[in-house]
């Protein structure tokens, strides 16, 4: 990473996970998380930088801008070219949000609360993690596949679940 959000310990590589990668008019995007727990430079938040080669190298051409607060970025690009993000904020546990997207740098309006563990279900035989969202479509229904539990060596029990919807924010608990 070389931007102006992160320094110390947390700009280090072994920081970035749960990357995301897509082609989109001839640039690979790649999106990456980075959450880091430190006491005094607490980093929570997805870069996002570009290449015109999947391979890289990758750059993040406008250092000051992130998406800040969350992790485990997904773009979704629906057929009529309409882009969706998804991420996960630290809310009651961990949830998944969305937000429509101007193009793949620039989110518009406000996030929406897409989905959460339900009490008494495999989803929280650990805790209330949910993570790592990602969005597909087949023919006119959209499937989200995200993970939930948590992969800590204390619990493991960490499992994968899809939801289905028939519109791109409409997941919910329980479909």
């Amino acid at each position: 990473m070389d931007n102006e959000w992160t320094n110390g310990r947390s700009s280090n590589n072994d920081q970035i996970h749960a990357v995301d990668i897509h082609y989109w008019n001839g640039v690979c995007h790649f999106y990456w998380s980075v959450n880091h727990w430190g006491l005094r430079d607490m980093v929570v938040h997805i870069g996002h930088s570009v290449s015109d080669n999947i391979l890289g190298p990758f750059v993040e051409p406008v250092k000051k801008y992130w998406f800040d607060d969350r992790i485990d970025a997904e773009l979704f690009i629906d057929d009529d070219s309409t882009f969706y993000f998804y991420s996960v904020k630290f809310t009651d546990g961990n949830t998944i949000w969305g937000q429509p997207m101007s193009d793949p740098w620039k989110l518009k309006g406000e996030p929406e609360f897409i989905y959460s563990s339900l009490p008494g279900t495999w989803e929280q035989y650990d805790s209330k993690v949910i993570e790592g969202p990602w969005v597909m479509k087949y023919r006119s229904g959209y499937y989200m596949m995200y993970n939930a539990n948590h992969t800590s060596n204390q619990w493991g029990n960490y499992a994968l679940g899809v939801a289905e919807s028939v519109k791109p924010f409409g997941f919910n608990s329980g479909n």
